[in-house]
Formats: structure tokens, C-alpha cells, sequence
């Protein structure tokens, strides 16, 4: 019985050293090197997760460019799990045709509110005076602290279009205790501030006054839409909009 026993430790013993000889994590361009050799310019690579090796120009190409669309995924592992609420929601971590359609919506709604025009760029003028209003008012000008002015800066300019308001610099208390801490730690309390809003906005939204905010526009579409755009759907894309200015 103890012969078996140290025989199959042997082999196990062996398997290993085999393994790291083969593959040396110090010396993995080499190994990937030895694999297009033998098996051509697209192969797999059987790690915990498999990954798929492109080695030449035109089957990179091929994937990134001409089937682009398909290679839009996210791998859904740590830490992006961290940020999904929902499976295949909002525009970040979707694919396939939730991502197309949430995508298309998205874009349609910010050229509607001046994206990429003056529009947009006045929205952000009026930010950065209130910003600098907000430092002139400082008394102590050789000790500041600028973690949160430039915190509420950005997030005034992503509230403005996402909810229609913004925050006063004396009063932001609400968003300072959502957003401290470690990511792991505040992307739940960022994801219930983001829909405390959605759901004020919704409240507010009237089908005969012109949008006033993306919640509102989003709305407006939803109305029209086959069930592809719903309020979950709406919530996803406005906290990966409202993490991604942050």
C-alpha cells in the first residue's frame, strides 16, 4: 500500500515539474512562441480559464474588426463581477444584442442632449466655474484638500445629464457617504444612490414636457419599445454611466 501511495506522489511530483518546465510563467513568450509553431496562429491555452491565443495580424483583424461585435463580452470574474447588478444589463458588461440596443439607445439620447456640441461644453464651462467659485471661497489656500471638490466636479457633470441636478459644494454630504471607501465597499452604496435617483427622476417625468434628463428621455423610448428597454435595464446604464464619469 505504501509503494502505491509514493509511487502515485512520485508521478504527481513529476507531472508538476513537467508542467512548469513546459510552462514557465518568466518565460511565457517563449512558450506562446512554441505553440504557434505547432498548432498555427489560433490556439487555445488551457489555464483556470481558457484563453484563445492570436498570433498573426489578419486573424487579429478578423476578431477585433471585422467580427468585432462578437468579441464584446467581459469575462464576468473578479473585479468586474463587482460591478455587474444584473446578467447582461447596461452597456459595460452586456453583449450580443442587449448590448447593441442599449448602446444605440444611449447614444441616440446624449446626441439629443449635445454630445459631442456647445451644448455639452457649456454644461461643462458652468461645472468648472462653480468649481472654481468653490476654491476662491476656500480661506486657507496653502492646505487644500481637492479629493472632494474634483469628486463633486465630475459628479455634477454626470448628474446634470444622467438626473438634471447638481450638487451644492456645501452640501454633498449624501454622495460623500455613498462613494468613501474601497470599491469593493462603496459600489453598493453607489449603486442604491444611483437608483434613489433613477426613481426620483421617474416621479418627475411627464410623457407631455420635454426631456429634461437621460432617466427621462430613457423613459420615453421605453414607452415605444418591444420590452429590450425596461427600467432595469434603464438603472444598469445610468449607475455604468455615473461609475465610469466618477
Amino acid at each position: 500500500m505504501i509503494g502505491i501511495v509514493s509511487m502515485i506522489l512520485l508521478l504527481i511530483a513529476v507531472y508538476i515539474y513537467k508542467y512548469y518546465e513546459n510552462f514557465n510563467p518568466e518565460r511565457l513568450h517563449f512558450f506562446i512562441d512554441k505553440c504557434e509553431k505547432e498548432y498555427g496562429d489560433v490556439f487555445t491555452v488551457w489555464t483556470p480559464s481558457p484563453m484563445v491565443i492570436l498570433m498573426s495580424y489578419e486573424s487579429i483583424k478578423q476578431a477585433l474588426v471585422t467580427k468585432g461585435e462578437d468579441f464584446t463580452g467581459r469575462m464576468g470574474r473578479y473585479p468586474d463581477d463587482l460591478f455587474i447588478t444584473t446578467e447582461n444589463g447596461g452597456v459595460i458588461f452586456s453583449e450580443g444584442e442587449s448590448w447593441r440596443e442599449q448602446r444605440r439607445t444611449a447614444i441616440h439620447i446624449m446626441r439629443d442632449f449635445g454630445m459631442g456640441k456647445n451644448v455639452m461644453e457649456g454644461q461643462v464651462k458652468s461645472s468648472m466655474h462653480e468649481f472654481m467659485r468653490n476654491l476662491d471661497s476656500i480661506e486657507d489656500k496653502s492646505r487644500v484638500d481637492f479629493r472632494w471638490p474634483l469628486q463633486i466636479l465630475v459628479a455634477n457633470v454626470v448628474n446634470e445629464v444622467l438626473f438634471g441636478y447638481h450638487y451644492k459644494y456645501d452640501d454633498c454630504k449624501r454622495l460623500m457617504d455613498y462613494s468613501d471607501g474601497l470599491a469593493e465597499q462603496a459600489y453598493p452604496n453607489l449603486t442604491e444612490h444611483v437608483r434613489q435617483d433613477v426613481l426620483r427622476c421617474e416621479k418627475t417625468f411627464d410623457e407631455n414636457d420635454e426631456a429634461g434628463c437621460f432617466v427621462h428621455a430613457y423613459i420615453q423610448r421605453m414607452k415605444k419599445s418591444d420590452g429590450s428597454l425596461n427600467h432595469l435595464q434603464m438603472l444598469n446604464v445610468c449607475n455604468d454611466f455615473f461609475l465610469a464619469g466618477m
